[in-house]
């Protein structure tokens, strides 16, 4: 059975905490920026609640997650999957869950900060480059892109 995106619940924070440090890890990072990163990341039960948080299963494990700011501007603010489901189709998959998300929404545009690492993957995809962000945390700049949300097939 593929992996399904459900609605996280707030007492996921942790794991949800986990797999974007765990993610983050995959471009080789020094273990104390995964540290620092690990603490700042906002991923709380109260940002579970008030933001669109999808959780990616796999069976019974949680392996991805992503979320949504509604804004505006809508955010992208997290697209993590664990190292072992990067290269799967998993982003693609979130990507289309995300697409299907906005549209129910009415988010017409999204923009994020990527990771320098992750936005080849993000413009493969169809997200456009507007700039550019300052990381604090990171001591770097991160791409800022922009998705247009594409119609649904049936419109």
């Amino acid at each position: 059975m593929p992996p399904v995106f459900k609605v996280s619940r707030p007492s996921e924070s942790s794991s949800l905490k986990e797999i974007a440090v765990q993610s983050k890890s995959y471009w080789g990072y020094p273990t104390e920026l995964l540290e620092k990163l690990k603490s700042a990341f906002p991923i709380t039960e109260d940002y579970i609640e008030r933001n669109l948080v999808r959780t990616l299963w796999d069976e019974s494990s949680p392996v991805g997650f992503f979320s949504i700011v509604k804004g505006p501007p809508a955010l992208l603010d997290h697209l993590w999957l664990l190292p072992s489901h990067i290269g799967k189709g998993h982003g693609m998959q979130a990507l289309e869950e995300i697409n299907a998300l906005c549209r129910e929404e009415g988010i017409s545009e999204l923009t994020l900060h990527s990771d320098p690492n992750a936005a080849a993957f993000y413009l493969k995809h169809g997200a456009e480059r507007i700039g550019e962000v300052y990381s604090e945390l990171q001591k770097t700049m991160l791409p800022k892109l922009k998705f247009s949300i594409r119609p649904s097939p049936s419109s």
